[in-house]
């Protein structure tokens, strides 16, 4: 009788120690999904953030020159590596297509001469036609910009 308690407390210790560690497996599986989720979210949340700088300009058709700039500018900082100085690869850079203006009106022209640009197309209005996303990254791509 004495030996079959013994088994029996034997028994216990290791289906409680068999549940501990199962205890211990779901809790940090679940940790870890939780972490995971909240990075996902911080990611979107930088993106969607990045993206609203362009999203307030999506659909109006009263941009002035000035507005075109202003975007422009925003795509080419975008476009330079922060650590290196450099420009980015081209499949990781926001490309702006100007049409209906007068002057160099391509993203490297108003980079360049800013001025010009507004000078040449102050009393110009201009619309953004649309914006296309990043299938992967979820971030603008490209911007439509059209001259009236």
């Amino acid at each position: 009788m004495e030996n079959a308690s013994k088994a029996l407390i034997m028994a216990a210790e290791i289906i409680l120690g068999i549940l501990i560690l199962v205890i211990i497996i779901l809790g940090y599986h679940s940790w870890s999904n939780f972490s995971k989720n909240i990075n996902q979210n911080i990611n979107q949340t930088r993106i969607n953030e990045f993206n609203s700088k362009f999203l307030g300009y999506n659909g109006r058709t009263d941009l002035t020159a000035h507005d075109v700039v202003t975007i422009v500018n925003l795509a080419n900082d975008y476009n330079i590596d922060s650590e290196t100085g450099e420009e980015k690869d081209a499949g990781y850079k926001i490309n702006v297509n100007i049409t209906g203006a007068s002057g160099n009106a391509t993203m490297n022209g108003i980079k360049n001469n800013n001025i010009q640009f507004i000078t040449k197309n102050e009393y110009k209005r201009f619309s953004m036609t649309n914006i296309d996303y990043d299938q992967k990254t979820g971030i603008v791509k490209t911007i439509n910009i059209r001259g009236q």
